[in-house]
């Protein structure tokens, strides 16, 4: 291609909107990323959600079987009321390559004209951002909680993929959380492969109602994508119900949610 064929590259004009670390960064979109949808009619929930205002700044990527979330403090505290944007994933998916190159320096993040602008060691990103309005997704998020249950992480993730092994086409796996014997039995079974069960204990950090037992079923494969972007060493799994949401989150890190949909079986 002729040099002076090349799109010419837009320039930002405006100032940085937000200022973060490349280790940060990339950490952040990582564990949302893989979360968006592919979708030709809603294209709102193919990209990332960014959403800044004075408080902090939050990422969310959902496809409507699960959303992640997480959330950062601002040190930048010039924004009045908050601003959102829509990015796409594969700008995100690049974003991350780069950041991984670049681990020691900052990122500056400017918004203009529906682009984003990136720039971080000279090197610059610029990408168009998606139209519309990103679903209001704090309104599936579970205000009470009517049980909690503490886990270790290391040996929960183990254990559903070992069951993951062994699940049907649908990659489906069975919980049951026995609050007499404080034990969750994982359960996955194929006609072809086999069955497996394996029990792990877990401790109660709620319980309200008078009910011992609670049965759901999960994607294995999306249930071990929530886990593993949970920092510590031990997971809250938060239930209301066999049929409503679970909610996973860092029983000591409070900035990041995953919320996943049971699969309803007959």
């Amino acid at each position: 291609m002729p040099a002076e064929e090349f799109p010419i590259i837009p320039q930002a004009t405006q100032k940085p909107l937000e200022k973060i670390s490349n280790s940060k960064l990339k950490d952040v979109l990582a564990s949302v990323v893989s979360m968006t949808a592919v979708s030709d009619s809603r294209p709102e929930i193919t990209g990332v959600l960014l959403a800044i205002d004075r408080a902090g700044m939050r990422v969310a990527a959902t496809d409507s079987f699960r959303l992640a979330e997480k959330k950062l403090t601002r040190l930048e505290k010039d924004v009045a009321g908050e601003v959102k944007y829509i990015i796409p994933q594969r700008t995100i998916q690049e974003v991350i390559k780069i950041l991984g190159e670049h681990s020691q320096s900052e990122t500056k993040i400017i918004f203009e004209n529906n682009q984003i602008f990136l720039e971080t060691d000279h090197v610059w990103v610029v990408s168009r951002l998606i139209d519309g309005n990103y679903p209001d997704y704090q309104q599936i998020i579970p205000q009470q909680t009517n049980f909690l249950f503490k886990l270790d992480k290391d040996e929960l993730i183990a254990n559903i993929r070992l069951a993951g092994v062994f699940s049907s086409r649908v990659n489906e796996v069975k919980l049951i959380f026995n609050q007499k014997n404080k034990k969750l039995l994982i359960i996955s079974a194929d006609p072809d492969l086999g069955a497996n069960q394996a029990e792990i204990p877990f401790e109660i950090e709620k319980k309200e109602g008078t009910k011992d037992k609670l049965e759901i079923n999960f994607n294995h494969r999306f249930l071990l994508e929530g886990l593993t972007n949970i920092a510590g060493k031990k997971v809250i799994f938060g239930l209301n119900g066999e049929t409503a949401p679970g909610v996973l989150k860092s029983a000591t890190d409070n900035s990041y949610l995953y919320l996943l949909m049971p699969i309803k079986t007959n």
